[in-house]
């Protein structure tokens, strides 16, 4: 099944609106995703191609229903407002979220790169360049000459929109393809009655594994 899926935190830590992460970026957050993403970039540059690392950035707007599970997200999002009604601060970012994506039409900022390796290792679950971007936290393996990580420095992205949520794709040199959404949020209620993780994945439910056939991915992401 794909969709969107907030595993429970198993009556553990509960995750509110001040993500650290995100925190450490709210300074100046443009040129934090600039810095962060182009060195990303050029850390998995491509030697054997004989061309330069390009990194473009296209800010669209779309119909709002181009998002991927919206319905089930609009619905995450009201339990979030829910759960956290008596704290300011997350009332106010709540209510703008459901204001966002609650719009027939939102922005949406796509960055690309070519002359890459891409992300590889989506088919695994450590150890990876997908797999420490996508789900591990200070667990980056690059060596200490390279400019960024895909540790702290991924959370550049999600101060950038008022969703907190980023779709990863790629295309990687040993023709692996992949997607997968990553939404931080906080901690809340499923329809279960279960308190999850303040993070979620959009995907393939079981493992929270990405979407790897390409008549699986959303006409939009292809």
């Amino acid at each position: 099944m794909i969709a969107w899926k907030f595993p429970s935190n198993n009556y553990g830590e509960v995750m509110g609106v001040d993500n650290p992460g995100i925190q450490t970026f709210r300074g100046d957050p443009l040129l934090s995703l600039a810095r962060e993403v182009n060195q990303n970039s050029l850390d998995a540059a491509d030697h054997e191609s004989g061309r330069p690392v390009e990194v473009h950035f296209t800010l669209d707007e779309m119909d709002a229903d181009f998002f991927p599970g919206r319905d089930k997200f609009m619905e995450v999002l009201h339990s979030c407002h829910e759960y956290w009604k008596d704290n300011k601060k997350a009332k106010h970012f709540f209510d703008q979220a459901i204001s966002v994506l609650g719009a027939p039409r939102v922005k949406v900022l796509k960055i690309s790169d070519f002359s890459t390796t891409g992300l590889r290792g989506s088919d695994r679950i450590k150890g990876s360049d997908w797999a420490n971007l996508i789900k591990a936290v200070g667990a980056s393996d690059k060596e200490g000459g390279a400019g960024g990580s895909f540790g702290i420095g991924k959370h550049a992205s999600f101060v950038c929109t008022p969703l907190r949520t980023v779709f990863y794709s790629t295309l990687d040199i040993d023709g692996n393809l992949a997607l997968q959404g990553v939404s931080k949020l906080v901690a809340h209620e499923d329809s279960d009655g279960e308190i999850t993780q303040g993070t979620g994945y959009y995907g393939k439910t079981h493992r929270n594994e990405p979407i790897t056939s390409k008549d699986e991915i959303p006409e939009s992401f292809r």
